[in-house]
């Protein structure tokens, strides 16, 4: 270094001055014994001095000559491998070294000096010369005493390698020396440093402080950087009032900006350390923030202390005025990443996205901000939006596997959106990935299969097998596919590949052998499939599956010609294994049929019956096993329970009630008949034309036997029209017709049943006698004679015709007619002297009519009672006698 200048008088006066102040402190503080042993500089080694006596003069540089100080270190220099041999090229590091000495050496900008100082310093620290290293920052301190980044490293270097009693020794030489005495604010600044490395470095603060008074003194009372070292001294002595004391000082002299943010960062510090109230420290580190909106430190201080009060609202205010401040962009991204965190934490979902969106649109590849942005818009049910954001992750993530991971978010978004095409493309999207991703694999086999693509399905498979490794996978994929193929694409040709296939992966694999076995049996190599079902059989163990195979072979056996009782005995070994094994008992149930054994087709569906739960299933077995007892085992009674328990499962089923209605209606059960024939006739639900006859025969009879015989009489003209034959139900419609007092229907009725029925037919006298009284009824007494008289022809004994021929006679001489037959209330009709001319009346002959329908005499509406009671009994009247009321029409 070069020689100091000569001193001015009056500079040396006041070193002088300087230095008499401080040399108390100073002497004090070199001989705290707590302080460590500080030895003399390291002297070099000889072998580098003597390296150092060899190395050359450098050349002269002329007009381009060095104009700063270079550090004096050593460097190795270039040596031979021998005395005789070239050097060897210098190593890169010592080349690096030298151009940075040389650029020390020729740069003025004090800034670009002391990054290249540290430059140098780093070089030598890497290569282990930690020495060398403090003496260049040293060099670079003395230079400029107020860098703080140079004093920054110098300390880490002097902590780390136990230097900082080698750094206060030259730091106290240097505040001796008179040319740092001449420049009082350097020296302050010094002074300052001391007092830090020595309050709260070394850890005494008594030493420490005359140090920073006298730097206070020395750089005036406007520099806050005095107060701000006695604030932290004070602090460390707890002396809290004249800490906070300095500090205020401290913030007055600095303006606002990042120094005035620290101060007041410091004091909020000061006061959570000294257990002021939360609003006393949160107001100083809000003075931070507003000191410098953009100091990251102001803002996770205040955040910190409104996290502990729970004010959340405060904390997105902080947050948000940091976003609008800050204009570097990883610090910007920082910040809006946790107001991001924070209005998610509120549920203020739509201003997180809008923050999102900024940071997506800053950084298109921000996976956290994508992953985050889904995660909302998942929460706000904004299917649009998350489906954006995924389809953004998709495209910049960092590994298959995360991509993979988004796929599957992706489709399961699409499924529940029940966009199946796009769920398809994403699910093929992480195959090609991965070949032998399960889940995807799985998810798309089930969309196909949801969506009926049975032979994109099939290939799906195949292509399962060709990337998985797993043998028994491979087997359950191709048996799967073999299944589709022929159970439901029918290609048996290539269901029986892949049943081979699978075979040939595992040869001892029950489902692949059985599988093979089937589809050799439907290709009809019974040898074959013989052979595959027996293999296995004995590779076999899980009881449903080998009932499975044992009925497979039972089927095979059965084609082969076998014996119906070794195909019973393999039958009855599966339903062994597996008692609800249906194929298996309908197996049987078709081989006893087959052998015309009606009681084992009824066992088998009662065993069927007794392991069987589902209502449609049983519904099916009650009603073939009615059938089988009423048909094949003439059990009436089974095949009514049967048929009971089939419609109490289907209330609606005309199969039961058909089956029903014939034994209910021989059994009187009338009310039960006229449910069922209803149900049978309602919406049409047969077009049998004799069927429907019949029902809507015993559909009139259940209703004339319940006495509706207006509706009875509906029905069975209804059947009579249907089948034109059935002169029963002719003869109920006559009877039903007369019931109702529909004279004109009984009539006609009765007219189709004289021709209808035979000569000499018993029932003749009934439609004759019925006749007579409904043209006694209808006011046509001599037609009622006529009729009553053929009655008498068959049977000249039968009173209740007798009587009524006498009646008839009796009116047609008086002129009226009243209704003594069919009965009703006993009228006065107006007669004819003919039974053709009977509306021929004169209007003098005409009798009063008010007169003619007044009531009946007391013997009269008793004679009518017993003729109608004795009618209806003697001639088989369908209306009950009970029903007949006098006086009713």
């Amino acid at each position: 270094m070069a020689p100091p200048p000569a001193a001015d008088p009056e500079e040396l006066e006041d070193a002088e001055l300087l230095d008499e102040e401080s040399t108390a402190d100073r002497t004090a503080a070199m001989h705290y014994p707590a302080l460590p042993q500080i030895e003399p500089f390291d002297v070099l080694d000889e072998d580098v001095v003597e390296d150092e006596e060899e190395i050359e003069p450098e050349d002269d540089f002329g007009e381009s000559a060095p104009t700063q100080t270079r550090p004096a270190i050593v460097l190795p220099p270039a040596r031979p491998a021998t005395p005789t041999a070239a050097p060897k090229p210098k190593e890169p590091w010592v080349v690096h070294a030298e151009s940075l000495l040389d650029a020390i050496e020729r740069t003025d900008d004090v800034r670009r000096r002391m990054a290249l100082h540290r430059e140098l310093a780093q070089l030598l620290l890497e290569q282990g010369d930690a020495n060398q290293a403090f003496e260049v920052l040293v060099a670079a301190l003395s230079e400029d005493v107020e860098d703080d980044e140079t004093v920054a490293a110098l300390e880490a270097l002097s902590h780390a390698h136990d230097r900082l009693g080698d750094l206060l020794r030259t730091a106290l030489a240097w505040s001796e020396d008179i040319d740092w005495m001449r420049d009082r604010p350097r020296l302050g600044v010094l002074l300052l440093r001391i007092a830090k490395w020595y309050g709260e470095d070394v850890g005494k603060v008594e030493w420490g402080l005359p140090f920073a008074e006298r730097g206070k003194r020395l750089l005036g009372e406007g520099d806050p950087r005095p107060h701000r070292e006695l604030a932290r001294l004070y602090r460390r002595k707890k002396q809290w009032d004249l800490a906070e004391a300095s500090l205020v000082a401290a913030v007055q002299r600095t303006p606002l900006g990042g120094r005035r943010a620290e101060l007041e960062l410091e004091r909020g510090r000061l006061r959570e350390a000294r257990g002021e109230a939360s609003a006393s420290v949160r107001e100083a580190y809000a003075a931070a923030l507003d000191a410098d909106p953009a100091s990251e430190a102001a803002a996770v201080a205040l955040d910190a202390e409104l996290a502990k009060e729970g004010l959340l609202a405060e904390r997105v205010a902080v947050w948000e005025r940091r976003v609008s401040a800050v204009r570097a962009p990883i610090a910007l991204e920082a910040a809006r990443s946790k107001l991001v965190d924070l209005l998610i934490e509120g549920g203020h979902d739509s201003r997180a996205v809008a923050v999102l969106e900024d940071l997506i649109a800053v950084d298109p590849e921000h996976r956290r901000a994508l992953k985050l942005l889904a995660e909302v818009n998942a929460r706000r049910g904004d299917s649009a939006g998350l489906r954006r954001a995924l389809e953004r992750s998709i495209e910049v993530a960092a590994s298959p596997r995360e991509k993979i991971g988004h796929l599957l978010e992706l489709v399961a978004l699409l499924e529940e959106l029940r966009e199946h095409e796009a769920e398809g493309q994403a699910l093929e999207e992480i195959l090609e990935i991965d070949p032998g991703h399960r889940a995807a694999h799985d998810a798309l086999a089930e969309l196909h299969r949801t969506r009926g693509r049975l032979h994109a399905l099939v290939e799906l498979l195949e292509r399962r097998v060709a990337a998985v490794s797993d043998r028994n996978s491979r087997v359950r994929w191709l048996v799967e596919a073999s299944r589709i193929l022929d159970e439901e694409l029918g290609e048996p040709e290539r269901a029986l590949a892949l049943a081979r296939q699978a075979a040939e992966i595992a040869p001892q694999s029950g489902a692949a052998l059985g599988l093979l076995g089937r589809m050799l049996e439907k290709a009809g190599d019974l040898e074959g499939a013989d052979a595959a079902a027996s293999s296995a059989l004995t590779h076999t163990t899980e009881p449903r599956e080998k009932a499975a195979i044992l009925r497979l072979r039972a089927q095979i056996r059965g084609k082969a010609g076998a014996e119906p009782a070794e195909v019973r005995d393999l039958l009855g070994a599966s339903l062994d294994l597996d008692p609800n094994d249906r194929e298996a008992l309908t197996a049987l149930r078709g081989l006893a049929a087959t052998e015309g054994d009606p009681a084992g087709v009824a066992a088998m569906i009662v065993r069927e019956l007794e392991q069987t739960s589902e209502p449609d299933r049983r519904y099916r077995l009650l009603l073939d096993l009615a059938r089988v007892r009423a048909e094949e085992l003439r059990d009436l009674d089974g095949a009514i329970a049967g048929w009971e328990e089939a419609l109490y499962l289907q209330p609606t089923s005309v199969e039961a009630a058909a089956g029903l209605v014939e034994p209910y209606s021989e059994r009187g059960h009338h009310h039960v008949v006229h449910t069922l024939t209803s149900l049978l006739l309602s919406g049409g639900r047969t077009t049998d034309r004799a069927q429907r006859a019949r029902w809507n025969a015993l559909h009139g009879r259940a209703l004339q036997a319940m006495g509706r015989s207006a509706e009875a009489s509906s029905a069975l003209a209804e059947a009579v029209r249907l089948d034109t034959s059935d002169v029963e139900s002719l003869v109920k419609l006559a009877e039903a017709r007369f019931a109702a007092e529909d004279w004109d229907g009984a009539h006609q009725a009765d007219q189709r049943l004289l021709s209808a029925l035979e000569p000499g037919d018993e029932r003749l006298l009934a439609v004759h006698h019925r006749m007579g009284c409904v043209e006694h009824e209808r006011g046509r007494t001599r037609a009622a004679v006529g009729s009553f008289q053929q009655a008498l022809a068959i049977d000249p004994e039968h009173r209740p015709t007798s009587s009524g021929s006498r009646r008839s006679t009796s009116s047609a001489r008086r002129g009226a007619t009243p209704s003594t037959c069919a009965g009703g209330s006993p009228r006065s009709r107006p007669t004819s002297t003919s039974a053709s001319s009977s509306s021929a009346i004169s209007p003098r002959s005409r009798p009063d009519r008010r007169r003619t329908r007044a009531a009946p005499s007391r013997r009269s509406r008793r004679r009518s009672t017993c003729a109608r009671a004795t009618t209806c009994c003697s001639t088989g009247c369908s209306r009950p006698t009970s029903a007949w009321t006098p006086g009713r029409r």
